[in-house]
């Protein structure tokens, strides 16, 4: 397929999303650059979802006027309010779904928390291919939930990268990147906020400034890692811990799972709720109930709250 030139830009552009707000963000942003995109994709998870099918607006009824026919715009009420078309798509990947996202001739496809694997017949089909924005500095934490996997190491800061579309997962070469630190204590949702605007801006950056027009990319450096999505294990809190890794660990992701337990010697707790650390601390033994929970972590001593499961006394009784 030819390649549009410089004075058909700004380009042609699909993005595909989620109803979230980081896909939201990410449309309003490229909206606000006047970049409209020519449609929305999003995925229809439904077993008998059809390949393909037009989200129509619902019609308004009401014989009373407003000024706001939505009452929480997502993507997809963001997408209508603009008269840009949505598009849902079932699993599969099917022909007809393929033959109908070229039918749309865009340039340029762009990913904004899709969480679907992009086959490559779909990817060769734009001229400038399919750009992501993944929310870690790659090749660390490839992966669904990279978010997750920062804050649940307790690291101090992470970054954003947009980056081409290949045949492997979260592996394709890197357009542009951007760090950013983090604060102890910032929620995964607050994280998100930020690596979206950072991201976006760094896709109407590659667009305007031709990075995507000259193909401008470099490989992504050997090694990185790869986790898959969290599953129960990922919230029990080890003693072998930092506490300042605990406190970031539950301090982040206390909002989107959960609990969090941690399991000691002789008591295991439930966390609740976690209410600062001392780095240095020493209790002199594995924890301290009065309410509160002092736990020796290593090192430090981590103050929560919780409720205590088990205890030695229960177990022998």
């Amino acid at each position: 397929m030819q390649r549009p030139n410089r004075q058909s830009f700004p380009p042609k552009l699909i993005l595909f999303g989620t109803p979230s707000p980081s896909s939201l963000l990410v449309f309003k942003r490229l909206i606000g650059a006047g970049m409209t995109p020519i449609a929305i994709i999003i995925p229809d998870t439904a077993p008998t979802a059809p390949a393909i099918s037009y989200r129509h607006a619902p019609t308004l009824r009401s014989p009373i006027p407003v000024t706001q026919p939505f009452v929480q715009y997502s993507l997809v009420e963001s997408a209508w309010s603009q008269g840009v078309p949505v598009l849902a798509i079932g699993p599969g990947w099917s022909r007809e779904t393929l033959d109908s996202i070229a039918t749309l001739g865009a340039d340029l496809i762009c990913i904004a928390c899709f969480p679907w694997r992009i086959p490559p017949a779909l990817i060769a089909i734009p001229p400038y291919g399919f750009l992501n924005i993944h929310p870690s500095l790659l090749p660390n934490h490839r992966g669904p939930a990279p978010i997750f996997w920062t804050l649940w190491n307790g690291e101090a800061s992470t970054g954003v990268t947009l980056h081409a579309l290949d045949a492997g997962f979260d592996s394709g070469p890197i357009v542009a990147q951007q760090a950013l630190d983090l604060s102890e204590g910032m929620s995964h949702q607050e994280v998100e906020h930020q690596l979206t605007q950072l991201g976006a801006d760094l896709l109407i950056s590659a667009i305007k400034d031709g990075t995507v027009l000259s193909g401008l990319r470099r490989n992504q450096a050997q090694g990185g890692s790869y986790e898959p999505w969290p599953s129960t294990d990922a919230y029990r809190i080890s003693q072998q811990w930092s506490a300042r890794r605990a406190y970031i660990c539950i301090r982040g992701l206390s909002e989107i799972g959960g609990p969090f337990h941690i399991r000691l010697p002789d008591a295991d707790f439930e966390i609740t709720d976690v209410l600062g650390y001392d780095p240095a601390g020493v209790l002199g033994q594995p924890y301290i109930n009065t309410g509160d929970i002092w736990v020796q972590m290593s090192p430090g001593v981590l103050h929560t709250r919780g409720i205590l499961l088990t205890s030695t006394e229960e177990r022998i009784a």
